[in-house]
């Protein structure tokens, strides 16, 4: 059973896990923004609460000017606690994180040589492996309501 969140509580979320990754110096700073401030600039997506509401994950970008790429990073919140890890990391392309049912796994697209892929995390701890091989990009995706399966939307193939 999917839970019914009301969107005010998902947007007063992601403010928290935006004004939570900001740091200090930038909040209290009394000055005007400065080139060099947008290094701290963390951005926020694709937050998802955990099927028994007491946790999320989401999305965090950080641009790398140096070598000119968006680093991004899957990170785990509790809600009770405020404990934050990352999950995932060096991944190009991460994006579209899901809870299983059951909240015991997390899963994800990223980018590999065969395209978007789908991707799967234990909340126990361990390293993501690789759920699908489709010949084209999964463009979405979503767990089946026993959490047994992933449905997916890809690509055509070329003819």
């Amino acid at each position: 059973m999917r839970a019914n969140y009301q969107p005010m509580k998902l947007h007063a979320f992601t403010l928290y896990c935006l004004v939570s990754l900001l740091p200090g110096n930038l909040i209290l700073a009394q000055s005007t923004l400065q080139l060099s401030d947008l290094n701290s600039i963390v951005g926020i997506s694709s937050a998802q609460l955990s099927p028994t509401g007491d946790a999320a994950v989401f999305i965090a970008t950080r641009k790398n000017f140096e070598k000119n790429i968006n680093e991004q990073e899957l990170v785990y919140i509790s809600l009770t606690t405020k404990e934050q890890r990352v999950l995932v990391r060096d991944r190009r392309g991460l994006g579209q994180p899901r809870w299983s049912p059951k909240g015991d796994q997390m899963s994800f697209r990223a980018n590999t040589i065969e395209g978007r892929q789908i991707f799967l995390l234990s909340m126990n701890g361990g390293e993501a492996q690789k759920l699908t091989s489709s010949t084209t990009a999964i463009k979405t995706y979503t767990w089946s309501p026993d959490g047994n399966y992933v449905a997916y939307v890809a690509l055509k193939e070329a003819p």
